[in-house]
């Protein structure tokens, strides 16, 4: 009998051809090796395929597609680990390795100024998480949907600048400074090294970096949306303590109609670096998206340590007051204890839903052999 999981992913292939890459062989690999990353990119895959289809027209803001990804999300995690416990296994591979996973996520009225932001962190390895950042965006009509937007100005109608010998005025300085190297073709994990070259690199660093009262983003000042994610993911690749992977941590998403083809991905300095054309240097949201989700993925993200991720993503909300979090993990206690450290108050949470609803396994005969018991607490 075929995995459940693999007709899907074969049914999502013919939906939606890729060259040189099929979900169903993604899904065969993971069974294979890690049976919950299987699950991972069948409902990544699914979630953004079920909301191009039913909100991919120009129109719909980034806010409601946010939302409906992470309510897709925690919907299609829980229909897909229901397929993959209803298959039978061996008893030698029954309990080695684990089979789920748990979404849960911020419920949250994300603010416009700020942008439409969406933060995912999962588990990564002994005493890590890693962490991935998305700036979503939507063409202004449907000639420009190759192109990222970059124009978008935060506090329009202050119009104020920080005035000349201010905190504020140098940080912007700085930002403009790094801004241009990236312009230039500098990625984010080479931004350290350029500093430590730089004749006033520690200066420029130390300017760069500065938050909290008199900084450039916690002001009435007008700020290109742009600049102040890239002020957000110069805290990650300036931070000691994390780790930039080789795919880069903070992302743009365009959302586009149906009719021009799925989603897609660009690192932020790939949008820097073309002046938002990136088109060529784009991946599959899909794609995109099941790697951030992976506890495995070593591609994207941001390896931190998980002592240090409450005081990082403190200030990283700071300076995205509209970013809402999710979180996956094999523990939907872990999953809750993540949001918690990202500064998500335990009301603001919307629980897994294999949380709240579940029938057990038993009760669903799916195929011919037995199932096995649900793991996880009230699951079972």
């Amino acid at each position: 009998m075929e995995h459940p999981l693999l007709a899907l992913a074969r049914a999502y292939d013919r939906a939606v051809p890729s060259e040189g890459h099929t979900l169903r062989d993604e899904v065969e690999s993971w069974l294979e090796t890690e049976p919950a990353e299987a699950v991972v990119a069948y409902a990544a895959h699914f979630s953004v395929l079920t909301q191009t289809c039913q909100l991919g027209r120009h129109g719909i803001w980034e806010e409601p597609q946010t939302d409906a990804l992470y309510g897709l999300l925690a919907s299609s995690l829980w229909h897909a680990q229901f397929l993959e416990d209803s298959y039978p296994v061996s008893p030698e591979e029954d309990g080695e390795r684990p089979r789920t996973r748990y979404w849960v996520h911020q419920n949250k009225n994300q603010e416009a100024q700020s942008g439409y932001d969406f933060g995912i962190v999962t588990p990564f390895g002994e005493n890590n998480v890693k962490i991935t950042l998305f700036q979503a965006k939507r063409p202004k009509d449907e000639a420009a949907w190759k192109k990222i937007s970059l124009g978008h100005v935060i506090r329009k109608n202050t119009g104020q600048t920080p005035p000349d010998d201010t905190l504020a005025k140098k940080q912007q300085e700085a930002i403009a400074d790094i801004k241009q190297w990236i312009e230039d073709g500098a990625k984010g994990d080479e931004i350290p090294s350029f500093l430590d070259d730089c004749g006033d690199g520690p200066e420029l660093r130390k300017n760069a970096l500065r938050h909290g009262p008199g900084s450039l983003f916690y002001s009435p000042y007008s700020n290109l949306q742009s600049d102040v994610f890239l002020a957000t993911a110069l805290r990650g690749w300036l931070d000691p303590n994390a780790q930039t992977l080789s795919g880069g941590w903070c992302h743009y998403v365009q959302w586009v109609n149906r009719n021009a083809g799925a989603p897609w991905s660009v690192t932020l300095e790939d949008a820097l670096a073309t002046g938002g054309s990136a088109y060529k240097c784009r991946k599959p949201f899909a794609q995109v998206l099941t790697a951030a989700l992976s506890s495995f993925d070593g591609t994207i993200g941001l390896r931190q340590e998980r002592t240090a991720l409450n005081a990082f993503t403190g200030i990283i909300n700071g300076l995205l007051p509209g970013l809402a979090w999710g979180s996956v993990a094999d523990q939907p206690e872990i999953a809750n204890a993540l949001l918690y450290d990202c500064g998500v108050a335990p009301e603001d949470i919307s629980p897994s839903i294999g949380e709240a609803v579940a029938p057990a396994a038993d009760d669903v005969d799916l195929h011919d052999g037995p199932s096995r018991p649900r793991p996880g607490p009230g699951l079972g």
